[in-house]
């Protein structure tokens, strides 16, 4: 069975008490030096319908979506690169602008851009590494290394021509102690006129609808 985490995202206006690890949100470094958010950091594994021209079986490239501090200075890049066992390794660019410093980026890349012939039949453990490198300044230099768990189920076609198409996909479950509470400022334009207390944390399979808790 698919493992899989989702986040989801509950407003209040009123205190409430969570029996979960909470996460801080972490800030930017002392230097100026990006960092990445590691608890955004979310690696997937991309299904394609083929591999090595067969289209009977299918395979997996990786995919990433990210948040990094900044400053990134211009002609700053970000690129990551995935470590496939019995592979060589794959290496992709993500969308990069200057970013000052107090802010962040978010940023996905690989998956459909990366071209077929680098798909993969394995699972397991994947470590990856993300980098940003900068031809204006000579620099390189590595912001996060870690690692995913990639899996697999069938897909839901049968018949013998199917038997080797796999849908698959990263474990997610390692995002579920990670929870969250913050503030939303006022705001006319969507009919409330206090400050909401905000709670965000992760479930396993489809996100579920939670009401409003109103302040008495």
């Amino acid at each position: 069975m698919k493992s899989e985490a989702r986040l989801i995202h509950v407003s209040t206006l009123s205190a409430v008490a969570l029996a979960l690890l909470l996460v801080s949100r972490r800030a930017p470094a002392a230097d100026d030096q990006p960092t990445v958010l590691k608890d955004f950091v979310q690696p997937f594994a991309y299904t394609v319908n083929v591999f090595h021209g067969d289209w009977h079986t299918w395979s997996w490239v990786p995919r990433l979506e990210l948040r990094v501090n900044g400053p990134i200075e211009s002609g700053g890049q970000l690129y990551t690169q995935f470590d496939v066992p019995g592979g060589a390794p794959v290496r992709f660019d993500c969308p990069t602008n200057a970013t000052p410093k107090g802010t962040w980026i978010k940023t996905e890349c690989g998956g459909a851009s990366i071209p077929v012939e680098k798909g993969s039949l394995y699972t397991g453990p994947v470590g990856f590494s993300i980098h940003m490198r900068n031809e204006l300044t000579s620099s390189d230099v590595t912001l996060f290394t870690g690692k995913m768990k990639v899996e697999k189920a069938h897909s839901n076609e049968h018949g013998p021509k199917v038997a080797k198409q796999f849908v698959y996909f990263a474990d997610d479950d390692w995002n579920l102690p990670i929870g969250y509470i913050f503030l939303t400022a006022p705001n006319d334009a969507y009919g409330w006129n206090l400050t909401q207390l905000n709670v965000a944390f992760w479930v396993r399979g489809e996100a579920q609808s939670f009401a409003t808790v109103e302040p008495r």
